[in-house]
């Protein structure tokens, strides 16, 4: 600013002011246009990114429920005493109650396959629930070794692939020798994944060449690759994810709106010398100001001074407009994620009340039917309560200040075991703490067996440390490392794999930490680190 004072000062003529003018707001124009090209859009750029990067793990993990619903399906079945005698009698009652075509399109099936203990098939029918027919049973002869092995994943049988779960058969209360296996199973396609991508806007399909799994954009699109493997590991094909790219669009917006005050400046630059003055380079001084102030702050609500109808104050408005665009696009996210938690919240309602009636007719049944009732329903319940703190995981609530020994207290009066609380730490963060005590302490209940739970806190150079420990079984060294990543399941008890995910996302909000490590002599350890209020 100086420098261009002491050059005003020593010019004598309006024509070298208009171009010493003319350098200071095209150097305006270049760094309005270098600071949002850069910031702006390589923002929008990691924004797009990361939103198909969930979009595609959305899927797989979807690919993964799919397996686990064939898993529970098939427990059913297999640890059913009608099964078990199945094998031996093949009643033709049995069938004809159980096997009928109303099953397969029910459960989306399209092989269910009976094998004795001396890996000889049963029974076998395929049905194509699509079309309502039943269709021949493919030959299994040659993959008997993967079907009669209790597993589940993806076998290529006759060049079609199919997803399935084997399990024994074995009585329901475990006694006797297991008799053989079931499998349940399901083909799937193109028109199977393409129908996964459509409802979220992608495209999905099958490519058996080999590809790396990092996301490009090519031709306007966004392409990823991810393996489908089989249960032996090798890898059957690769799935193709293409969304559209709205980057490029976004950048000749940008580009047309910078055009337009390139060449206004350009021609305020040929006409401007009978019109300039020491005002003008105030104005632009400002405007250069409160553009660097709006880049290093990343703030998009905030707008530039317009003042006059001149050249200087097109490009305010036109920066202006530009803020307003991406401001309204932010916003139009924000719409999209409140009207998902509302449809969250709907469907939630609608499940319990369901739910609810299920458990009343359940309760009516005095055969093992009722049994495989309740496990269902309360599976499905669990279910509900990882969809309530997975959408409080993603709301963003203003952080304020909780008595821990309340919030403990609020969660363990709905257990049924010994919870002793010794903690007089308030903290910082939102209504979503309740769920990460609630994840611990069910988890303690139902994975660890425990019959109690000690929690304890100290405050500890400005955190509160917070040491929830069971008295379980624990957990075993070699997943300790891996329980807090998104979808990880171990044990036949598994859910979702979200629980301690959603706790660790939580925990870094709050600006704290989760860790976990042994209880002795037994059980584990959960420590968490918050923000402590003095």
């Amino acid at each position: 600013m100086k420098m261009i004072k002491q050059v005003l000062a020593k010019t004598k003529t309006i024509r070298i002011k208009t171009w010493i003018f003319g350098l200071i707001f095209l150097t305006i124009i270049l760094s309005s246009m270098y600071a949002f090209h850069s910031y702006v859009i390589n923002e929008y750029e990691r924004f797009e990114v990361n939103e198909f990067h969930k979009d595609v793990e959305l899927v797989m993990n979807f690919l993964d429920s799919q397996i686990g619903y064939l898993e529970r399906l098939n427990t059913d079945w297999a640890y059913w005493d009608d099964t078990y005698y199945f094998i031996e009698n093949k009643s033709k009652d049995y069938i004809e109650s159980n096997l009928v075509n109303e099953t397969f399109i029910e459960q989306k099936l399209n092989l269910i396959v009976f094998i004795n203990r001396n890996k000889s098939i049963v029974y076998a029918k395929a049905f194509d629930f699509e079309k309502n027919r039943v269709i021949p049973v493919p030959e299994l002869s040659p993959y008997l070794d993967y079907l009669a092995n209790e597993s589940s994943g993806f076998l290529k049988i006759d060049g079609e692939v199919l997803m399935f779960s084997s399990k024994r058969i074995i009585k329901s209360d475990g006694s006797g020798d297991p008799r053989g296996w079931l499998v349940m199973g399901r083909f799937v396609n193109d028109s199977f994944f393409r129908a996964l991508g459509m409802p979220i806007g992608i495209n999905i399909y099958i490519d058996r060449s080999d590809h790396n799994q990092t996301i490009s954009i090519q031709d306007g699109k966004l392409i990823t690759y991810r393996p489908i493997k089989d249960v032996t590991g090798k890898n059957l094909f690769f799935l193709v994810f293409e969304k559209k790219s709205n980057l490029e669009e976004r950048k000749a917006e940008f580009h047309e709106y910078f055009s337009a005050v390139f060449f206004i400046g350009i021609a305020f630059l040929g006409i401007g010398s009978a019109i300039y003055h020491i005002s003008i380079n105030e104005r632009i001084i400002r405007l250069n100001r409160e553009l660097d102030e709006l880049a290093k702050k990343g703030d998009i609500s905030g707008r530039v001074t317009v003042d006059g109808e001149d050249g200087i104050a097109e490009l305010a408005r036109n920066i202006n407009l530009v803020l307003e665009s991406v401001e309204n696009y932010q916003k139009s996210i924000e719409n999209a994620r409140d009207i998902l938690a509302t449809s969250n919240k709907i469907l939630r309602h609608d499940m319990l009340n369901n739910l609810t009636v299920l458990r009343g007719l359940f309760e009516l049944i005095e055969d093992d039917r009722r049994e495989i009732g309740f496990r269902a329903i309360d599976r499905s319940l669990n279910l509900i309560d990882e969809m309530r703190d997975m959408e409080q995981s993603v709301n963003i609530d203003k952080l304020q200040v909780y008595d821990l020994k309340d919030v403990i207290e609020s969660i363990a009066s709905g257990y049924d075991i010994e919870v002793n609380v010794n903690c007089t730490c308030k903290v910082i963060a939102d209504p979503a703490i309740y769920s990460v005590f609630d994840n611990l302490i069910r988890n303690a209940i139902q994975h660890g067996k425990t019959d109690r739970v000690d929690i304890t806190c100290r405050k500890l150079n400005g955190f509160c440390e917070v040491r929830v420990a069971d008295y379980g079984t624990g957990i075993p060294d070699e997943i300790k490392n891996m329980i807090f990543e998104e979808g990880f399941k171990y044990g036949e008890k598994a859910g979702t794999g979200l629980g301690m995910y959603i706790v660790k996302k939580l925990m870094e909000r709050y600006g704290g930490s989760v860790a976990v490590e042994d209880n002795k002599p037994k059980g584990t350890t959960f420590v968490l680190k918050f923000r402590c209020v003095e």
